[in-house]
C-alpha cells in the first residue's frame, strides 16, 4: 500500500509539475524562464537518475520505487510545512487573505523545486563497480602501508641474545 501511495503521489507531482506552468491557458506565452529551466532540469535529472540505476544494474521496479519515494517525500514534507505555517497565520490573524497565499506560493515553489532537484541528484544510485574498485584500492593502500610499517619495524629492531647481555 505504501508503494502504491508513493507512486500515486509521485505521478500527481509529475502531472502538476508539467501542467502548472500553463495555469492561465496562454500556451507557451504563459511560461517564464524559470519554469522552462526547471522543466529542462527536471527531465535531465530524472534521465540521469534512471541511467545511473541502469548502470548500477538495479531492477527497474526498485528504481521506480526509489524515485517515487524521493518525489513523495519532497511533496509531503513541504506541504506539511506550508500547512503548519497556514495554521499559525490563521491562529494569529483569524482569517487568511489571498495575498498571503500568493506570497507563500512564489517563495515555496522556488524552494520546493530546488529541494527536489537536489534530492534527485543526491539520491541517484551509485554503481557497485565504483564502490568495489574504491574499496579494493583502499585495501591495497592499507596493505602496502602495513607492509612498509612491518619492514621499517624489522630494520629498527635489534635482537639481542643472552651472550650479548652478559658482556
Amino acid at each position: 500500500m505504501a508503494t502504491i501511495f508513493s507512486i500515486l503521489i509521485a505521478l500527481s507531482f509529475i502531472a502538476l509539475f508539467f501542467t502548472e506552468p500553463f495555469e492561465y491557458d496562454d500556451g507557451l506565452f504563459d511560461i517564464d524562464k524559470f519554469e522552462i529551466l526547471s522543466i529542462v532540469l527536471f527531465v535531465i535529472l530524472t534521465w540521469r537518475f534512471f541511467k545511473k540505476a541502469q548502470i548500477s544494474k538495479l531492477k527497474i521496479w526498485y528504481s521506480i520505487k526509489r524515485y517515487a519515494l524521493i518525489l513523495t517525500l519532497n511533496t509531503l514534507i513541504p506541504l506539511a510545512i506550508i500547512g503548519f505555517i497556514l495554521i499559525i497565520k490563521l491562529d494569529q490573524i483569524g482569517t487568511l487573505t489571498m495575498s498571503f497565499l500568493d506570497d507563500i506560493n512564489d517563495i515555496s515553489l522556488f524552494i520546493w523545486f530546488i529541494s527536489i532537484f537536489i534530492s534527485i541528484y543526491s539520491f541517484s544510485p551509485i554503481p557497485e563497480i565504483t564502490i568495489i574498485k574504491d574499496h579494493k584500492k583502499q585495501t591495497k593502500l592499507e596493505d602496502l602501508q602495513d607492509n612498509n610499517d612491518i619492514k621499517a619495524n624489522s630494520k629498527n629492531t635489534n635482537i639481542t641474545t643472552n651472550e650479548d647481555n652478559s658482556k
